[in-house]
């Protein structure tokens, strides 16, 4: 078995952004890990053809290795719940990274956004997603202290080539629709959260709730990071990656 240095780590990006979202972060990763990016469908390089939650859990699941680590990034860490309760012994862990089990508002949950906030991304979507992208990475970085060298180093990722246009209103729909308020109670595994005090999508108090409800859930705030905590200080993010999993049985 892999030493907890060499343990499998599977990263899974959020809407709008691919797997590209991790270069910054992978050199401090791959001396600790053997990385794998996934991509989610209809994202460049990956078909699209799950057009459900349960389809786009079993395609991604499809690529990862027996007993990884599984890091997931807002919608990702959305799926990456939903993958360890669909193949519990596959999945050694999960590392939550500026994600919630509920992103709107309501239905007795206060830590969300206002269903206006999706709607109005959605028709601007359907119109021309390639606007959209810009929007978005400025609105998640509101906050952060180096919230201009991020959007600067996300621009690449705002222009061609991008998701598909079914693939982003359906991330969209996932985020209005998923509820994993009763699943956190139940996820056996260990879970490292790491979340932005600043974060303006997914507010903080989201991540302290699951770190209460997870039964081996651990809480890692990062001062002065927005909604992408592993950009605003990539060297301190694997740190507290690295020393979590080293924690780990073996």
């Amino acid at each position: 078995m892999n030493s907890p240095a060499k343990r499998p780590l599977v990263l899974l990006h959020g809407w709008g952004l691919d797997s590209r979202v991790w270069e910054a972060l992978l050199p401090h990763l791959t001396p600790h890990f053997s990385v794998t990016r996934l991509q989610l469908p209809g994202y460049p390089g990956r078909p699209d053809g799950a057009d459900s939650v349960a389809a786009t859990v079993d395609a991604l699941l499809a690529d990862v290795p027996e007993g990884a680590l599984l890091l997931g990034w807002s919608l990702g860490g959305q799926l990456a719940q939903l993958m360890a309760a669909r193949a519990p012994k596959r999945i050694a862990g999960l590392v939550l990274v500026a994600t919630s089990p509920r992103f709107l508002a309501g239905n007795g949950w206060n830590a969300g956004q206002p269903a206006s906030l999706l709607g109005g991304f959605s028709a601007a979507v359907g119109l021309a997603p390639g606007p959209v992208l810009p929007r978005f990475t400025t609105l998640m970085n509101q906050g952060d202290s180096l919230a201009k060298d991020i959007n600067r180093q996300l621009a690449p990722l705002t222009k061609p080539p991008l998701a598909e246009k079914a693939a982003l209103l359906r991330g969209l729909d996932w985020l209005r629709d998923l509820d994993l308020r009763p699943l956190a109670p139940k996820l056996p595994h260990p879970i490292l959260v790491i979340h932005g005090e600043a974060d303006p999508l997914m507010p903080v108090e989201a991540a302290r709730w699951l770190a209460t409800q997870l039964p081996h859930g651990r809480l890692q705030l990062m001062a002065e990071a927005a909604h992408t905590p592993f950009l605003h200080d990539p060297v301190a993010f694997a740190g507290h990656v690295q020393a979590w999993a080293e924690g780990l049985p073996a």
